[in-house]
């Protein structure tokens, strides 16, 4: 009887050891689960605000490019909507960007058939011997640095031979040379303006010296003239003097028709004249 009361005690006292340690380690577990929960809501709460953060820059970033899209947009329009061909070489001479001017009217080409090319590779466009030219210039820039200026014909799309007006400068970027970049202005019409201009000074030149000139030959001409003739009526038997007579008044009705052709000059023509020089041509300029 004795032996079963202990028995049960040791039996009873087990359980409740065994109910004690699982209680303890029920509350170890907790804390544990407790402390991973808490470090894991760390973890996902900074995991949210790195993900807020890169939304974040990512929606600055996105924002930035729409923006430098839209001023490169802005800047090609404007490039474009400038009339003068305007190109830009890097500094291996390579075409990096054009307007819609300089592809059109000078080249005949698409941008696009333009852009990363060399001119050399295009020269069916630009003849050998202006390709050299503004190449050259192009060096003679970069070598002075600065802006630079020169002008040149050079044929253009439509088949015509235009003078142009290069303004060329360099593009630096922290003292680096990256390229060079060059405004075209026509200068063809101002040139044949001024071409035709200078040809009416001339003209009003020409105009006011013939007119002198016939002025003060008429009346001596006529006067000789009429001598000649009376000379050679009273020398009706001297065939010596008729010769001699005739030829006075041969030359004097010459320089009666010079004269003449001068009051009627209506524009400025030339003829080479020995010496390499040139002279007025009477005939073209007068229209007979």
């Amino acid at each position: 009887m004795l032996n079963t009361i202990w028995i049960s005690a040791g039996i009873i006292t087990l359980l409740l050891f065994l109910i004690a340690y699982t209680h303890l380690n029920n509350r170890r577990l907790q804390r544990t689960i407790a402390e991973q929960s808490l470090a894991l809501a760390t973890k996902t709460k900074r995991l949210s605000e790195m993900d807020t953060h890169r939304h974040k820059i990512t929606s600055v970033q996105e924002r930035t490019e729409a923006r430098l899209r839209g001023y490169l947009d802005l800047m090609d329009t404007l490039i474009n909507t400038i009339p003068n061909p305007i190109y830009f070489k890097d500094g291996d001479g390579v075409y990096r960007g054009c307007n819609k001017a300089f592809a059109k009217q000078i080249l005949g080409l698409s941008r696009a058939d333009i852009i990363g090319s060399r001119p050399e590779e295009i020269s069916g466009k630009l003849p050998g011997e202006e390709m050299s030219f503004i190449i050259e210039q192009e060096r003679k820039m970069k070598r002075n640095s600065g802006i630079y200026h020169f002008e040149s014909r050079i044929p253009c799309a439509d088949g015509r031979h235009r003078y142009f007006l290069f303004t060329m400068a360099i593009v630096n970027s922290e003292n680096n040379a990256l390229g060079n970049i060059t405004v075209m202005m026509d200068l063809t019409e101002k040139n044949q303006a001024e071409t035709h201009r200078v040809q009416k000074e001339k003209l009003q030149a020409v105009l006011e010296t013939a007119g002198g000139v016939c002025h003060e030959l008429n009346q001596p001409l006529q006067t000789i003239t009429g001598y000649a003739e009376i000379l050679l009526g009273e020398s009706a038997g001297n065939s010596d003097n008729q010769k001699f007579l005739s030829k006075i008044k041969e030359q004097t009705d010459r320089m009666a028709g010079i004269t003449r052709k001068l009051q009627n000059i209506t524009r400025f023509e030339t003829r080479a004249y020995p010496g390499g020089s040139k002279i007025i041509d009477i005939d073209k300029s007068s229209g007979t």
